[in-house]
């Protein structure tokens, strides 16, 4: 697959320590610079920042963290990513956003990867440290810009399942 740590390698170097200086910004977080090395990308006429599996938009003279915008495409998937396979579709997920790699045009490009709504079904060991506990009924689920996470329990392992939003 695309999310193998070698096709990393081939991009982002050895640069993990700098990158985990930029990683964990909840959703809303403003900062004053982007990271040295990020990606724009214009989408539906917003003009999106993208670094590590963060998004950011330009808010007065800082930099907001936003959600993943769904179907906006970027070159270089997160340094973490885990493999998801909902319905023999592979997919990487990242703090809460799910991509799916789109083969490369020719011989002399990379595939990139395509934000996509978050399949109902994926199972994910790891939410999003700002994901927010809702209780429906006597059913607790986890949500995250959005998406709706179902926990189950092994013993004291937890997996988190999407979920439509419970009625």
């Amino acid at each position: 697959g695309y999310y193998g740590h070698g096709y990393h390698g081939s991009y982002w170097g050895n640069d993990e320590l700098f990158w985990a200086a930029f990683a964990g910004f909840a959703l809303g977080a403003l900062i004053v610079s982007l990271p040295p090395r990020h990606e724009t990308v214009v989408y539906s006429g917003t003009t999106y920042y993208y670094a590590n599996g963060t998004y950011y938009v330009a808010s007065g003279s800082q930099y907001q963290v936003v959600p993943a915008p769904v179907g906006v495409v970027v070159e270089n998937p997160p340094v973490e990513v885990n493999v998801v396979v909902v319905n023999d579709n592979e997919y990487g997920y990242s703090s809460g956003t799910f991509y799916e790699a789109e083969a490369a045009k020719d011989d002399n490009s990379d595939p990139t990867f395509k934000v996509i709504v978050p399949p109902i079904g994926a199972t994910v060991t790891e939410l999003p440290e700002d994901a927010k506990k809702e209780t429906v009924g006597d059913q607790d689920y986890f949500v995250y810009a959005d998406t709706w996470y179902q926990p189950f329990y092994n013993g004291s392992n937890a997996v988190y399942v999407v979920v439509e939003k419970p009625a």
